[in-house]
């Protein structure tokens, strides 16, 4: 998952290792860019919509929906009226409200991941 706030990132990554995920975070698109050439596989990724730098979280799932096309793309925010909602809508990315409902995010792991490998590796 990629967010700016170091609180949220924390919650989530305590959140998911202790439901056995392994869990890489990162602060904005460029250190979440570096993860991913490192040759980290997701197969979700959790991305805020508002990040600091040139590209918003919409426009970062883009792009590395192109070079990992298995992986979930989730959008997150709190925004409520932006016009990068109805794109994302558009796309047919997943949307989820923040702050996230923890046992709703449990559902949504247990059913993107079954049948998959033991330890799934979730970019956060």
């Amino acid at each position: 998952m990629v967010d700016d706030d170091a609180q949220i990132r924390k919650a989530w990554h305590a959140l998911l290792e202790a439901w056995g995920v392994e869990v890489h975070s990162a602060a904005d698109g460029p250190t979440a860019d570096e993860l991913l050439s490192r040759g980290l596989r997701p197969q979700i990724i959790f991305c805020d919509l508002r990040l600091p730098g040139k590209e918003d979280g919409l426009q970062l799932l883009e792009r590395w929906q192109v070079s990992h096309p298995e992986a979930h793309a989730v959008l997150l925010t709190g925004d409520r009226n932006s016009a990068a909602l109805a794109r994302a809508e558009e796309a047919g990315y997943l949307l989820l409200a923040k702050p996230m409902d923890p046992n709703m995010l449990r559902v949504l792991l247990k059913r993107w991941l079954r049948g998959r490998a033991a330890e799934p590796q979730v970019a956060y």
